[in-house]
């Protein structure tokens, strides 16, 4: 049976992805499994329930963690044949209970979905922010 993949990659911000974990908990659905991805766990504590992926640190790296963690991820995701939709969630943002459920949804209608004008929540600096993007999602203005 096919499943959904909720996807994480950070480094560093362990305040964030517990804020991100109190929020997945409070989802109105538990349809999934999530996955986070980090190159720095060390002042982590588990997120309940989540796989955990560890990516070790070159010295060499010029690309932003972001970007090397998910690529660490898609690997990862290649021999994991079970899962068919994949929603990625950034730690530094808010997720409404329904997020999930809802994204999964249009899942199903299309291959590939976006937000837009979503309201960004700066989570270490408690600030609310509306973004103006029309013609992209928020994850492609980071790294």
């Amino acid at each position: 049976m096919a499943k959904t993949l909720v996807i994480t990659c950070t480094s560093g911000r362990p305040k964030a992805l517990a804020a991100l974990s109190r929020w997945l908990t409070a989802s109105t659905t538990e349809d999934y499994s999530w996955l986070v991805v980090s190159d720095d766990f060390s002042e982590y504590k588990k997120p309940k329930g989540a796989l955990v992926l560890k990516r070790e640190l070159d010295p060499s790296e010029t690309l932003p963690s972001l970007n090397l963690n998910l690529l660490h991820a898609l690997d990862w995701i290649d021999s994991k044949p079970e899962y068919d939709k994949f929603i990625l969630c950034e730690d530094d943002d808010w997720y409404a209970p329904s997020a999930i459920r809802e994204t999964q949804k249009l899942l199903d209608e299309a291959d590939l979905v976006g937000w837009n004008e979503d309201v960004y929540y700066y989570v270490l600096q408690r600030k609310i922010r509306r973004m103006h993007n029309q013609d992209y999602a928020s994850l492609a203005a980071t790294g």
